[in-house]
């Protein structure tokens, strides 16, 4: 029975989120960039944008890979899980990311591989601790996936993941973060990292500057949403 309500919980979240992304990319989202300033660089090189809360959904985050001069944290875990739900319209571009399966035992055959977990803490000032914890997780890849412009993409609380968008093509999504599951956030990587610190960096106002106009000119091409 808890897993039937989680399920309808999670397609009442994907449904709600769709109709609330598609309104706000018609309505709202050209005011919305040309308003924006700063913007914080996520250590895997995307810059966000934090743009309202939606009540009884979650945060709303535009999400912009540029195709040069990412900013990339050059050590830690890539692979990673999310305490939320999330959902993303496809604004520009092609998103392109790979879903895992995990195990915390070791599956009697198939291509699994062993990776130490870590926990993931937000701190205040956007930092992020990262600490390795004790025994191993197993993984393999599940599925891989391309979502091209209008299209939706999303990815259920507890799901492990990576994007794998080439550092030559821009992208942008419209986000919404839903609400907390209650299982934290958490990543992996097969060598094992002292606990460490990120701090996410603001954008410059010339990256910033670049990334939005870049934005916009591909939203007044053919490669807008809907």
């Amino acid at each position: 029975m808890t897993g039937s309500t989680d399920d309808d919980q999670y397609q009442q979240f994907k449904e709600s989120a769709e109709s609330t992304l598609r309104e706000f990319a018609r309505s709202a989202l050209p005011a919305a960039t040309r308003s924006l300033s700063g913007g914080v660089w996520h250590p895997y090189g995307f810059a966000i944008w934090d743009l309202r809360t939606i009540p009884r959904l979650g945060k709303l985050r535009l999400h912009v890979w540029p195709d040069v001069d990412r900013k990339v944290r050059p050590w830690g875990p890539r692979i990673h899980r999310h305490g939320w739900h999330l959902a993303s319209l496809v604004l520009t571009g092609t998103y392109r990311d790979v879903l895992y399966s995990d195990s915390a035992q070791r599956p009697g055959s198939g291509d699994w591989r062993p990776v130490t977990p870590y926990r993931v803490e937000t701190l205040p000032g956007d930092k992020r601790r990262i600490t390795p914890e004790d025994g191993t997780l197993h993984i393999r890849q599940k599925e891989r996936r391309e979502v091209g412009a209008s299209g939706m993409h999303y990815i259920p609380a507890g799901r492990f993941h990576d994007t794998l968008i080439p550092t030559d093509e821009f992208v942008a999504t419209l986000v919404l973060l839903g609400h907390e599951q209650g299982m934290g956030s958490s990543a992996v990587e097969e060598q094992r990292l002292g606990p460490r610190i990120h701090q996410r960096s603001t954008l410059t106002g010339p990256e910033a500057e670049r990334v939005l106009a870049g934005l916009e000119d591909r939203l007044h091409g053919s490669g807008r949403a809907p």
